[in-house]
């Protein structure tokens, strides 16, 4: 008797842009400025307000915004990065620019986020951060993560891609840990496409923020963000 196995996709998001979306493009390919422009700076407003921070700092993508927190942390060669093996190669990317090294743990197999059980298991000398990555719009346990990064004084970097919002929470909010410091990335507003489909939450074209606090941290990365600024 043949045997026959059925298999179908599962489809994780798609595009859903408006008519509110093609207006608001149009608008800027109708204006006197497409770059440089005044678009990007309301972006930064209104992420900023969304997840609670005084500041927003507007970027290409969310590999550059993780690049930027990487430098702005100060990673370099020789330091440990603890991180997880399930995500876009950005997450081990914005290491190695520095010449730091990315240390993966594993996940646990239901959140398929880091599994904060193995973390600390993976602390050396040379470890300096803790990069974790919201999952599929599923938030990592960052309140076990924070006390680890307290305890060992490592920073802690939130990879907040996939969960703007998620389950009602405004993650991202760049808020400041009890190590040396909480960095938090926002969702790129892109149809990103990992392995054939789209892992993305938004439509509005590849970009990312990255929310501050304080004026100085945002000045800073503002300043290194210049080159690789996408401002409408």
């Amino acid at each position: 008797m043949e045997l026959r196995q059925a298999t179908r996709t599962i489809e994780l998001s798609g595009p859903d842009v408006t008519e509110e979306e093609i207006a608001a493009v149009t608008a800027v390919l109708r204006g006197p400025r497409l770059s440089l422009g005044p678009k990007a700076p309301e972006f930064e407003r209104a992420v900023a307000d969304y997840v609670g921070c005084r500041y927003a700092v507007a970027v290409n993508s969310g590999t550059s915004a993780l690049h930027l927190i990487v430098r702005a942390v100060g990673l370099g060669d020789g330091d440990e990065v603890i991180t997880t093996p399930f995500s876009f190669v950005a997450s081990a990317n914005c290491l190695l620019y520095e010449r730091a090294a990315p240390r993966f743990v594993d996940i646990d197999p239901v959140t398929l986020n880091l599994d904060c059980g193995r973390v600390e298991a993976a602390i050396t000398p040379r470890t300096r951060a803790i990069l974790a990555v919201d999952v599929f719009g599923r938030p990592a346990d960052w309140e076990a993560l924070r006390r680890l990064a307290a305890a060992h004084d490592l920073a802690l970097i939130e990879d907040s891609c996939e969960a703007l919002g998620a389950g009602g929470q405004a993650v991202g909010d760049g808020g400041e840990s009890g190590g040396r410091g909480l960095l938090r990335l926002l969702p790129e507003q892109a149809d990103h496409h990992r392995g054939g489909w789209d892992d993305r939450d938004g439509s509005g074209g590849r970009g990312a923020a990255l929310p501050e606090h304080e004026e100085p941290g945002a000045g800073r990365r503002r300043g290194l963000a210049v080159p690789c600024a996408a401002r409408v």
